[in-house]
């Protein structure tokens, strides 16, 4: 019998492709800049709709000569020579040679940042009073390297030194890890070396490998597991002949699961759609799942109940709403009926209302009566769920600019809860001191800092967040509109975990730093012909 099924033509695929990319880029730029000048987005003013309209059907417009472009770069695209080492050798030489060039900054910001939560988990585990509202297992590398080192020597800065080279060694070999795929799968010379100065010497990224927290460490992982799920989605079979890859995806897995608490949610969504598109290797496919959820238990579990002496609050999952009822007090005051009014002043202490900033939650959700909230649920959520339905578009202007750093290159970005504004913290905290050994390294990277020039200036547009958010959404939006399968499928991975930072409680650089590792392997799917590309 014929098949009469008719599939979309390349200019369906084409138009489709453009419009949604258009469309999701307009909305960003109109309403982060709004959000940026004004506060929050008019929704009811005919010219938002107008601008964001005129800005989409550009945007698309422009994704032709985009797409061209591309095509006619990757048709001169070569892939043919020796490889003059093995595998195992180029990834020892590529090892090394990271090393090597990461010492002028290792050197420029000795010992390393002890910044953000470090202190914090060290104290951890310093008072045997660690809590599961950080990773456990990196606040038990972390202290645990912190407190033996600085039993040792005395100093405080040998210890942090000490973390730093093993947060070195660890990234190293998962970009080497990437570098070698390049290699083996004789991509370009120009994308290896690209990939290699990107993982040198580009700010952000440096910045990253120095600073102890648990996103420093996350992100080479969750670029290891990347590439490691492509290879499983692009050849199963091969994947499974060899016991080794499937374990090794496996311990991945684990180990940036353990990296990041809200990374679960997205794998067990990412695991489910692995399922449905690799059925028919469905037998090896849940027995390495299954030995994932069997770790991750009996780490949430067994391990947790001898390590943890408290469990995650739920403030952290709470910042929305909370930032919500907190925008809603402050700007419609007179409009709360009294009950209303004394429901929140109830629960948010005047700590909370008086330091209340829109771009993040924690002077709100440090200082709230959670446990008062816990008490009245039932109240709490019907007052929500009232002021939702009275004030939605202060609810979405809420939600909105508490997250628009992610989304928005030009936005403003807040580092403290006191409404400091900075790229990076660039400094060490208490007890560790920064000593750097070049001054005009660490004099350097300060740019990045708290009261940095470039953030008020356009070269932020290299550096922003969601300047690289952009960049990963066209090469989504490209790897559909081609249909790579493999690609498109880790990097509906790399979007479901971008949205959970959505819902927590600010837009930090270090949260998305997973974005920035991606670029190297986000050129090769944007210059690679689609018959070429392929994993090795």
């Amino acid at each position: 019998m014929a098949d009469h099924t008719t599939k979309p033509s390349p200019l369906f695929r084409f138009v489709i492709f453009s419009a949604s990319l258009g469309s999701v880029f307009a909305l960003c730029i109109v309403f982060g800049h709004q959000l940026e000048h004004l506060g929050g987005v008019n929704f009811s003013s005919l010219s938002t709709w107008i601008e964001t309209i005129l800005a989409a059907f550009i945007i698309a417009i422009l994704c032709g000569p985009s797409t061209i472009l591309l095509k006619r770069i990757q048709a001169v695209q070569t892939f043919h020579g020796k490889q003059k080492l093995t595998a195992f050798r180029y990834f020892a030489f590529s090892t090394c040679g990271l090393y090597i060039c990461w010492i002028p900054s290792l050197l420029g910001l000795y010992p390393g940042y002890f910044t953000y939560d470090a202190p914090e988990q060290w104290m951890m585990v310093a008072n045997h009073t660690v809590t599961a509202h950080h990773p456990v297992l990196h606040t038990l590398l972390l202290g645990n390297i912190v407190q033996g080192i600085y039993s040792l020597t005395g100093s405080f800065n040998k210890a942090v030194f000490a973390y730093t080279l093993v947060q070195l060694g660890i990234s190293g070999l998962c970009f080497a890890y990437v570098l070698t795929f390049l290699y083996t799968t004789k991509t370009p010379v120009w994308i290896r070396r690209f990939a290699f100065l990107w993982f040198t010497l580009f700010p952000t990224v440096i910045l990253n490998l120095f600073a102890a927290t648990k996103d420093s460490l996350f992100a080479p992982l969750f670029l290891v597991f990347a590439l490691l799920s492509a290879r499983l989605i692009h050849s199963p079979t091969r994947f499974f002949e060899k016991k080794r890859y499937p374990v090794f995806w496996v311990l991945i897995t684990f180990l940036m699961s353990t990296m990041r608490n809200n990374a679960i949610y997205a794998i067990v969504i990412f695991l489910v759609l692995l399922v449905y598109i690799l059925r028919r290797h469905i037998k090896p496919l849940l027995i390495a799942c299954l030995a994932f959820f069997v770790l991750y238990l009996l780490y949430t579990g067994p391990f947790y109940s001898l390590i943890v002496s408290q469990n995650a609050n739920n403030k952290e999952y709470l910042s929305v709403p909370l930032q919500q009822i907190m925008r809603v007090y402050q700007e419609k005051y007179p409009e709360l009926t009294y009950a209303d009014r004394e429901l929140i002043e109830a629960a948010f202490p005047p700590a909370a209302i008086y330091l209340y900033n829109p771009k993040i939650s924690d002077a709100v959700k440090n200082n709230v009566d959670l446990s008062l909230m816990e008490d009245h649920k039932a109240e709490y959520f019907a007052l929500w769920k009232r002021l939702a339905i009275k004030y939605p578009d202060i609810y979405m202007n809420s939600f909105l600019e508490n997250t628009y750093g992610f989304w928005y290159p030009k936005a403003s970005l807040i580092l403290s809860a006191d409404g400091r504004m900075g790229y990076f913290s660039c400094h060490s905290l208490p007890p560790a001191q920064d000593n750097s050994k070049i001054p005009a390294i660490y004099n350097y990277y300060q740019l990045f800092g708290d009261s940095n020039p470039i953030q008020s200036s356009w070269l932020m547009l290299l550096f922003s967040p969601g300047s690289f958010f952009f960049l990963f959404l066209y090469t989504y939006a490209y790897c559909l509109y081609q249909k790579r399968t493999a690609a498109s499928t880790v990097l509906s991975f790399v979007a479901l975990f971008w949205l959970t930072f959505l819902l927590g409680p600010v837009a930090l650089v270090r949260y998305v730093a997973f974005l920035y590792y991606m670029v190297p392997l986000e050129i090769y799917l944007l210059f690679i012909p689609l018959q070429q590309s392929h994993v090795s």
